[in-house]
């Protein structure tokens, strides 16, 4: 049953969304960005509270230039993992990127102050 949810991208099935994010994380890693993005929508598609698939959605989406998305895909994992310091840390690099140093300079704060209450 896993492998049709994963087949025809049935809604509910949180292992079929790690599956996408898990495929969407490879294939961006190869450089196909456009399958690593559809990959990722399906992930969040399935489990839309799943905060690692927005943080790579948002990666893809800022090296592919889409700025305003990627940030508003950092700020859907931050709300849902308010912890999820990669997410704060990549948006902080779009947000410079972007020219907004001072929300990139708060960005890096918070990541360091997350980073730093976990060890």
């Amino acid at each position: 049953m896993k492998f049709l949810d994963f087949l025809f991208g049935r809604k509910g099935s949180r292992e079929t969304a790690r599956a996408y994010l898990d495929s969407g994380i490879s294939k961006a890693k190869a450089n196909d960005l456009e399958a690593a993005l559809e990959d990722l929508n399906n992930a969040i598609r399935m489990d839309p509270k799943l905060a690692e698939a927005y943080c790579y959605r948002g990666i893809v989406r800022s090296v592919s230039g889409n700025r305003p998305k990627a940030i508003a895909d950092f700020d859907m994992a931050i709300s849902i993992r308010p912890d999820y310091a990669d997410a704060y840390s990549f948006r902080a690099l779009t947000r410079q990127d972007s020219g907004d140093m001072k929300g990139a300079e708060a960005d890096r704060r918070r990541c360091v102050e997350i980073k730093g209450n976990n060890k």
